[in-house]
């Protein structure tokens, strides 16, 4: 089974991607899971699927709504945009899990409640990006 937990701060523009993302999903078969900013509350939910991948603003150097995987050994070089799941924790508490991070680059963190212009008109692409990536 598996399950996709997005990670983002609502108020702080593109930092919410995630979250915007995952409403948008026309996946079957997964359980999502809207962690916002305090994915170490779902840990224990987690428990239960097999594959966990987890949406996510970070900067990664990439371009404007850029979207790629990550391993959990690659994050430790990859900034979390305001928050950031300790690598260690996961590893601990899901080791039966594969874990991936589907990472989407932001290009404004700053406080707002709208995404920026250049990640708003890429949302269509991201989400079929994810869910190709998902399925």
């Amino acid at each position: 089974m598996k399950a996709v937990m997005s990670i983002g701060n609502p108020i702080k523009s593109d930092d919410n991607i995630g979250n915007i993302i995952l409403d948008k999903l026309d996946v079957e078969n997964i359980k999502k899971i809207k962690a916002g900013v305090t994915p170490e509350n779902f840990i224990k939910e987690l428990k239960d699927y097999d594959e966990v991948m987890i949406l996510d603003a970070l900067e990664f150097g990439g371009s404007i709504g850029e979207v790629k995987v990550f391993e959990l050994n690659e994050i430790k070089d990859v900034v979390t945009s305001t928050h950031s799941i300790p690598i260690d924790l996961l590893k601990r508490f899901l080791p039966d899990s594969k874990i991936k991070i589907i990472g989407i680059q932001p290009k404004n963190i700053d406080f707002g409640e709208k995404l920026s212009e250049g990640l708003e008109s890429k949302i269509g692409k991201i989400v079929k990006k994810v869910e190709f990536l998902i399925e």
